[in-house]
């Protein structure tokens, strides 16, 4: 009588996730003695799918958080970095008032026997400290030509050096910090200044120029004034023509020499007219007696 068929046992796997069985179709077979048995090292070699999986994971996970962590650190010292004020600007910023007072007064001075001695003819100098400027900046300035500051700015400040000069404000709009145009400042020809823009920061960070370049340009326009760009090395050059004369009397004044020195800012020109020489006017109360043209 022939046996009946039986099915051999087929042993079950149970995984570290649960214990769902796993049938192995192999388990019921004898292993090929040929073949080397499969060590517990072996299943961790990169070549074991599972393992070779969960090393990717984790250095997929790491390079991630190591990505997040730089774009967090770099954030936040951009942040710090804008809101970063120089130290020659808090400076100037705390001079006591008496001081930035009289100096004010020491600017309104020079420029009224400027004033007096471009309307002589022959040659005139003047020389202004940044310390007058500063003070005219901020006594002067913010009581009697608050029109003159673009949207956003406020407390502009001037810091020279031979050979150039930074200019600093507050500039409150979306944020809030302190801009900083490194420039050169020199005669082109006569009568024709030249502003070359080295680098414009805001805080402690470079940002393009675009925008000073565009405020520039907006501000002659609305002026009237002759302006024309120019290059130097890469850096813009703003070549601002100065009227020879601005009245109907035949005067004609010529700027021939603008030099930035420490602390100083020093003009030199010539003056020629036809017919009867104007007199001398003097400024006796504020320079917001000038008549500045929008």
């Amino acid at each position: 009588m022939t046996p009946p068929l039986t099915t051999p046992s087929i042993p079950r796997l149970t995984t570290s996730l649960g214990s769902v069985p796993v049938l192995s179709s192999f388990a019921a077979f004898p292993a090929d003695p040929s073949l080397p048995e499969r060590s517990a090292e072996a299943e961790g070699a990169p070549g074991w799918p599972c393992a070779d999986m969960h090393k990717r994971m984790r250095i997929l996970t790491w390079c991630g958080g190591a990505l997040l962590l730089a774009a967090v650190a770099g954030w936040l010292y951009v942040r710090h970095a804008v809101r970063a004020v120089p130290s020659f600007y808090q400076q100037v910023l705390a001079a006591p008032t008496a001081q930035q007072v009289e100096a004010s007064e020491g600017l309104l001075a020079a420029a009224s026997t400027l004033a007096n001695d471009v309307r002589r003819q022959g040659s005139w100098h003047a020389l202004f400290t940044a310390e007058q400027i500063n003070g005219w900046l901020a006594v002067d300035l913010p009581e009697n030509h608050q029109h003159l500051l673009p949207p956003g700015v406020s407390q502009p400040r001037v810091q020279l050096r031979a050979g150039s000069a930074t200019i600093y404000c507050w500039y409150r709009d979306k944020v809030e910090t302190v801009v900083s145009i490194d420039l050169e400042l020199y005669v082109h020809e006569p009568n024709v200044l030249a502003i070359r823009l080295q680098t414009v920061r805001a805080g402690a960070v470079r940002i393009p120029m675009g925008n000073v370049i565009e405020g520039v340009s907006k501000a002659a326009h609305d002026a009237r004034w002759n302006l024309r760009w120019l290059q130097t090395e890469g850096d813009p050059v703003a070549l601002l023509t100065l009227p020879a004369s601005v009245d109907d009397e035949q005067v004609h004044y010529s700027l021939t020499t603008i030099e930035l020195r420490e602390g100083e800012l020093y003009l030199a020109g010539t003056t020629s007219y036809v017919g009867k020489p104007r007199q001398p006017v003097v400024f006796k109360e504020s320079l917001s007696r000038l008549r500045f043209q929008r």
